[in-house]
């Protein structure tokens, strides 16, 4: 999940680059959110989708971003939550 304040030429080739490292490239979507409240609604709607199912949800951008995700996984089973510090200011 990557927050679209992001350039995403710049987010894009850094996660696929560390998606690769980990041999981890059949096994993750990466999203980029479109606009406020959009990575809640992403992974709320992911869990309604894939009940029980266990899943991670890596919030790649600033604290609005990983809120986002946190909020959206808040009261939902097998899920975890990561972060990949990835906002404007953290990657200049």
């Amino acid at each position: 999940m990557c927050s679209s304040s992001i350039p995403r030429a710049r987010q894009g080739t850094r996660l696929r680059r560390a998606v690769e490292q980990l041999g981890m490239g059949d096994a993750c979507v990466l999203y980029t959110t479109k606009a406020v409240g959009d990575a809640t609604a992403y992974v709320r709607a992911w869990c309604a989708q894939h009940p029980g199912e266990a899943v991670r949800f890596i919030a790649c951008g600033g604290d609005g971003t990983i809120n986002e995700v946190f909020n959206g996984a808040v009261g939902q089973e097998n899920v975890s939550v990561s972060c990949y510090p990835a906002a404007a200011a953290t990657t200049s």
